[in-house]
């Protein structure tokens, strides 16, 4: 898995090392790192795992990710109603992204029950900028 003629091999196995020791931040940089095969092979199964265990864990960035690779079912199963349950976690964290994302499927009813009241709701949320 790791490229051997890397330089930065040392660096990334402690990375990975740190990642499977339950560092939450550790495990979302190396997701993305093997998202995009940066430094490694890629491969964007085990990076959906990875930060899948991020973002169960509350990290913001991860549930965010989560929520896309849901949508369109890249290293996952595409599932609209689990990326909307992402995208509420990290809504509920302040994400305006999140909020933005979430007001537009309450809208269009994507992963969920079309709902106005809700939609404006976390369309209000994503304007607030003291929240």
């Amino acid at each position: 898995m790791i490229d051997k003629n890397n330089s930065n091999e040392g660096s990334l196995t402690l990375l990975e090392q740190s990642a499977n020791d339950g560092n939450i931040e550790s495990m979302f940089l190396f997701a993305a790192k093997l998202e995009r095969g940066i430094d490694v092979a890629q491969n964007v199964r085990r990076a959906a795992l990875f930060y899948r265990r991020a973002a169960e864990s509350g990290h913001l960035n991860a549930q965010i990710t989560m929520a896309k690779l849901c949508l369109i079912g890249k290293g996952v199963a595409q599932d609209a109603e689990e990326a909307a349950q992402w995208y509420l976690l990290a809504a509920n964290q302040g994400s305006k992204v999140a909020q933005r994302n979430l007001a537009e499927m309450y809208t269009c009813g994507r992963g969920v029950e079309i709902d106005p009241v809700l939609a404006a709701y976390w369309r209000e949320k994503s304007n607030d900028s003291f929240s």
